[in-house]
């Protein structure tokens, strides 16, 4: 028994068919676009080797360079900068200011506030 649906097996098979066929046919095409633009993007370029070059002293690499040992440049900075805060010095000889210890910029400071 056969009952109308409204459906037409003809033009659904038609449609069916023809991407089936046209699915493979894009494909195809989207790859053979990839090549093409893939061989232009890496024209003139050659693969890195694992060994460094012979002909490029050390010195002349670019920075960033690579820590030899890590954590010994923050260690140098961070003494810098301690003996910065904890000690007596000048910023601007002209116009005399100075650098006074961080405990003693605390002092006077919490002296000021007693007087307010």
């Amino acid at each position: 028994m056969h009952q109308a649906d409204g459906v037409r097996e003809g033009r659904t098979a038609i449609i069916a068919v023809g991407l089936a066929a046209a699915i493979p046919v894009l494909l195809l095409c989207i790859w053979g676009q990839y090549r093409v633009m893939a061989k232009d993007r890496y024209r003139g370029l050659t693969a890195p080797t694992l060994l460094a070059p012979q002909s490029q002293p050390a010195k002349a690499m670019p920075e960033p360079r690579l820590e030899v040992t890590p954590g010994a440049g923050l260690a140098e900075l961070r003494a810098a900068e301690d003996a910065e805060l904890n000690s007596y010095g000048w910023i601007d000889r002209t116009n005399h200011i100075i650098r006074i210890p961080i405990e003693r910029a605390m002092e006077l400071l919490a002296q000021r506030r007693k007087t307010k």
